[in-house]
């Protein structure tokens, strides 16, 4: 009885819609390379429906990554509808571009969130949305992002759309933040953590009032069972100096509105101390990578696992530095070793050279091959992208004879 319990729970997970979100503290991390490689990994191995919105509106944009085909109704170059003009609309034109509902018969097919999506050519499950390019959008939406720390404009508009895409039968939402932890990236971050927490709390038997997104999630599902898992994932070069930088303002973000206890829960026996819930509790997780590992001498292939524990010793090494915003650095670390320990190193090899496009061919490969196991220690892009499928536990693996195998 228990058996078939833990199966339906493990059905149940595999079912429910992810959300990943993805910051950083700079640009030039590779932050946009990791997003192609969870949605190769959502759509080619577990065979998922993903939809990866550009999010960061300062100017990049994936539409030229993945490309998509050409309507015969089109001109000559590509024609796209940014998500600019989706964020930015006026209240009625947004909502009757992010139905919650299925849209009525009879309805104007011209409206709904089809227009600001495309299908990529390279993978068929892959739908991308892209940000706009242009200098003018670009100086039209910057003065909005810096102000959402007070407006909550975008993260509203955002928790619309991301429902809006799981209506429309997407099961993998992944959002490619701005460089920067204010505005817009710390308002999705909020959002997720929210999404989160609320799960905890709610399993712990405080019975909060449900966010907004689960609300709107709640009223379009059948099954009451489903829920939105959030992953929030902090990328940071492996560069000492870059994640010195980006740890700090993390647990500085994490010491206000008292999240830090909110992710620890007391025992119920009194006198026992607080501990911290385990990833199998948490409805998501947070993670970090810390990508481009470089070698530590000239030729010298690296073992992740020993990058892993340089970094830790590192942060270490920082405990005894009187800096207010690490004054939580112990649960930084904590939460880090815990993933080490779960799933191996959290740190990716460095690549020098290669194409983001050349990562979902990659991730095709390894699916086709997949019976053939891939060496642990494998190099190169493949090596890269095997770390990024580890740290996220997208895929289900084992290790066998030194080798990855698939279940």
């Amino acid at each position: 009885m228990e058996e078939n319990l833990e199966e339906k729970k493990h059905s149940i997970r595999k079912t429910n819609p992810k959300i990943y979100s993805i910051h950083s503290q700079k640009g030039g991390v590779g932050k946009t390379s990791i997003a192609i490689a969870i949605a190769g990994f959502e759509a080619i191995f577990n065979h998922k429906k993903v939809l990866l919105i550009d999010a960061d509106l300062t100017g990049t944009s994936i539409k030229d990554i993945l490309r998509r085909e050409k309507k015969k109704s089109e001109k000559n170059p590509l024609t796209y509808t940014f998500n600019n003009k989706l964020i930015l609309a006026a209240p009625d034109t947004f909502e009757k571009n992010t139905p919650i509902f299925a849209p009525k018969k009879g309805a104007d097919s011209s409206f709904g969130l089809s227009k600001f999506y495309n299908k990529s050519e390279i993978e068929p499950k892959i739908y991308f949305s892209p940000s706009s390019p242009l200098y003018e959008d670009i100086l039209e939406i910057i003065p909005l992002i810096s102000q959402e720390d007070y407006l909550h404009f975008f993260r509203h508009r955002f928790e619309d759309i991301i429902v809006a895409a799981m209506n429309e039968g997407f099961e993998i939402i992944i959002i490619d933040l701005p460089p920067g932890f204010y505005g817009l990236s710390k308002n999705i971050c909020d959002m997720m953590f929210d999404q989160i927490i609320n799960k905890i709390e709610k399993d712990d038997d405080r019975n909060p009032e449900p966010t907004r997104m689960d609300k709107l999630f709640n009223s379009v599902q059948s099954n009451s069972e489903k829920t939105i898992e959030s992953h929030v994932i902090f990328v940071t070069t492996a560069d000492r100096t870059d994640y010195n930088a980006c740890i700090p303002l993390f647990c500085s973000y994490m010491q206000k509105g008292n999240r830090n206890e909110k992710f620890r829960y007391k025992k119920l026996k009194k006198n026992e101390k607080n501990d911290r819930f385990t990833y199998t509790k948490l409805n998501g997780s947070v993670d970090f990578i810390f990508n481009k590992m470089k070698p530590t001498r000239k030729g010298e292939i690296v073992d992740e696992l020993f990058a892993m524990k340089r970094i830790l010793d590192n942060l270490s090494k920082d405990l005894d530095k009187s800096n207010d915003d690490i004054k939580n650095l112990p649960d930084v670390i904590q939460l880090l070793e815990q993933r080490n320990r779960e799933l191996g190193a959290v740190s990716c090899k460095n690549i020098d050279d290669f194409s983001m496009k050349e990562i979902l061919s990659v991730i095709r490969k390894i699916y086709e091959t997949r019976n053939n196991g891939i060496n642990v220690y494998e190099d190169g892009i493949i090596g890269w992208c095997m770390s990024i499928a580890r740290t996220l536990n997208i895929t289900d693996l084992v290790v066998e004879n030194g080798k990855y195998k698939f279940k």
